[in-house]
């Protein structure tokens, strides 16, 4: 079943990213190096939506809540306790593990304490892992177990910069030196919170838009991994960009699958989200991601082209598998589908601002072509609805309204099939360097085969050997 929004909560959530573009206003202007950075951003939010759900992890079996305010009193907890082990701004921080609410934590205290964050992929090879550590210089490393640092040699002797190895999950194995427990830490900082406010807010009022927020290593796939430098402007221009052309708001959940160490989950699962007020739930991984889609009903997907060709080839291997008749139901259904996106692109393109209009405060605007004018079509659809589109969409919990895709190429003939059984895919492209998107399909009026609109204040161009240039 589709999520309906009343008429209340959708005026509400037009006027926060109307206040929120405004707010990120700065952020478009290179000569601005304003008192602007991605906490003083989220205490905005917190001060919005406090007591909302803000971020969503698995735990004895099932998904607890956390409230804005609560991720806000647990980061200032942790910049509390960093600033107390003498961390200065610009530090580093590095987070080797997995997506979780005390990723979030740990990379937001980390800003508020005016250090930066250096995300190391879970998957890195014991050769990268040393290389980060060692060009970054960082000097707090927090992972989820022992286990994350099996492979790396003379562990921590040869990294004598490292002040704290703190632990998400230790288990019952003490823990001595280098070695702390992150509940540990966080309490700590509770108690130190109150002695180190003035520090904190001296920090909040001198980093700057312009003050480097991130170290981002770029996969390796290239050779050792490059570390990208992002300040606080890059992310939050490059989410601002989005807010002004993608629909989430804070009525939506999205279910986090790609690392947050690559920066497209990074901007569009997180930074934008949180922005627009929005809960994210964390999946368990790969293997469980099916039942937390059920579990969590999220209404949104940030994924990447192979787990859509994924998902494709699973579609049509249960209908080789059904009945005759349900056969001949799906083909029917897609049919129409293709039908019904023809028309609604066809007379899109009617209008002389095809494919998308702003409104005066900057958003692009949905204009759903109505089948209204239709009948046909109209009828066709909403058969076709009940008997495929509806029973597609409850694998994903019955409330998706949008995957977002990056990362590579997909197919035409892939979005075309999955477009056509009512899910919307947003393709984009970015990069590490862009923070990342550059440009991205606006709703309903995607190009399919096209990465869509490139975002406001990013210009494009091609070099003589046909290089994209972006600045």
């Amino acid at each position: 079943m589709t999520m309906k929004i009343s008429f209340l909560e959708n005026r509400r959530a037009r006027r926060w990213k109307q206040f929120m573009l405004q707010y990120l206003e700065d952020t478009v202007h290179p000569e601005s190096n304003s008192v602007l950075t991605i906490p003083l951003a989220f205490d905005q939010v917190v001060a919005a939506f406090g007591t909302s759900s803000c971020l969503m992890e698995k735990r004895a079996g099932a998904y607890h809540r956390i409230s804005f305010r609560d991720v806000q009193q647990e980061a200032r907890a942790f910049a509390a306790f960093l600033l107390e082990h003498h961390v200065t701004p610009d530090s580093r921080v590095a987070l080797f593990c997995k997506n979780s609410p005390a990723w979030v934590i740990a990379d937001l205290g980390t800003m508020m304490a005016g250090a930066v964050t250096v995300p190391i992929y879970t998957t890195s090879c014991p050769k990268d892992i040393h290389a980060i550590l060692e060009n970054s210089q960082a000097s707090i490393l927090i992972v989820d177990d022992m286990s994350r640092l099996e492979g790396l040699d003379r562990f921590p002797e040869q990294y004598p910069w490292l002040q704290l190895i703190l632990v998400l999950h230790p288990g019952s194995q003490p823990l001595f030196g280098h070695y702390r427990d992150w509940n540990e830490a966080l309490a700590q900082g509770r108690k130190a919170l109150a002695q180190e406010q003035g520090a904190l807010d001296t920090i909040a009022r001198t980093r700057r838009l312009d003050d480097l927020a991130s170290i981002v290593y770029t996969s390796g796939t290239t050779g050792m991994p490059k570390g990208v430098l992002l300040t606080h402007r890059n992310l939050l221009s490059n989410a601002r960009g989005v807010i002004t052309i993608m629909e989430v708001d804070h009525t939506d959940l999205i279910l986090s699958l790609l690392p947050l160490s690559h920066v497209f989950e990074r901007t569009c699962g997180y930074y934008y989200t949180l922005l627009v007020g929005t809960s994210i739930a964390y999946a368990e991984g790969i293997v469980g991601f099916d039942r937390n889609l059920i579990e969590t009903k999220p209404t949104r997907l940030c994924t990447v082209p192979l787990f859509l060709e994924r998902l494709h080839k699973r579609i049509l291997d249960r209908q080789q598998q059904a009945s005759r008749g349900n056969r001949l139901v799906f083909r029917a259904a897609i049919a129409i589908g293709e039908r019904v996106n023809r028309y609604r692109t066809r007379e899109a393109r009617k209008t002389p601002d095809y494919p998308a209009q702003r409104n005066p405060n900057g958003i692009f605007e949905r204009r759903m072509t109505p089948l209204w004018k239709a009948p046909h079509l109209l009828l066709a659809n909403a058969l076709a609805d009940a008997l495929v589109y509806r029973k597609v969409r409850a694998r994903f919990g019955g409330r998706l309204r949008s995957i977002i895709t990056g990362g590579a190429h997909l197919a035409p003939e892939i979005h075309r099939f999955l477009q056509n059984l009512g899910l919307e895919i947003y393709e984009g492209y970015g990069l590490t360097e862009t923070s990342p998107v550059i440009s991205v399909n606006c709703p309903r009026y995607g190009v399919i085969g096209s990465t869509g609109k490139v975002l406001d204040h990013i210009d494009i161009d091609f070099s003589p050997e046909g290089e994209i240039l972006v600045r």
